[in-house]
């Protein structure tokens, strides 16, 4: 009976835990597309809204762009203020982000809604985003709050995404200047 239980209880400890960050890595072999996302939606902290949210975070690369991107997923009975939204703002510790884009969609599913909003931003924003101890999302009038615990699928991206490096310029390159 003893080795059942230590058997068991070592089971339990292995399992990864609800809140571990996982990513996935798609490269479409017909667009050359390449994808980071996590794997699974996380919980999002909120008193006005009146269903359930999350969150999930991605990078994508195309042959000519490339993006960070932070989804919004809301969960309610019927339709709210987050549908009408046309603005998502952004706050690292108390100081604005900037958004490049957002993206609305809104779903009806076996009698409820489903709000989606996928907000893209710059690598430095998202940087912010990841690694700031309190980050809020406003959305129309609805508060949403990403615990840091929460955002390690954002800081996992950003540890596989190399950071561009900017070309030299005349100033910064010496190579060429002999007097």
């Amino acid at each position: 009976m003893r080795i059942l239980l230590s058997v068991a209880l070592a089971f339990i400890l292995l399992l990864p835990s609800p809140a571990e960050a996982q990513i996935e890595k798609e490269v479409s072999e017909v667009t050359n597309t390449t994808r980071l996302e996590s794997t699974d939606m996380r919980p999002l902290i909120t008193e006005s809204y009146p269903g359930h949210a999350s969150f999930r975070a991605k990078y994508e690369r195309t042959p000519s762009d490339s993006s960070f991107q932070l989804s919004f997923y809301g969960f309610a009975e019927q339709s709210t203020d987050m549908s009408a939204a046309t603005q998502v703002r952004m706050q690292v510790d108390g100081q604005p982000v900037a958004v490049q884009e957002v993206q609305s969609k809104t779903r009806t599913m076996d009698g409820s809604v489903l709000e989606i909003k996928h907000v893209s931003f710059r690598r430095s924003a998202y940087e912010r985003i990841a690694t700031g101890n309190r980050v809020v999302a406003v959305i129309g009038p609805l508060e949403f709050e990403l615990t840091r615990p929460l955002r390690e699928d954002l800081r996992l991206i950003l540890d596989r995404v190399p950071e561009r490096k900017a070309p030299p310029t005349a100033a910064t390159d010496e190579s060429g200047s002999r007097r």
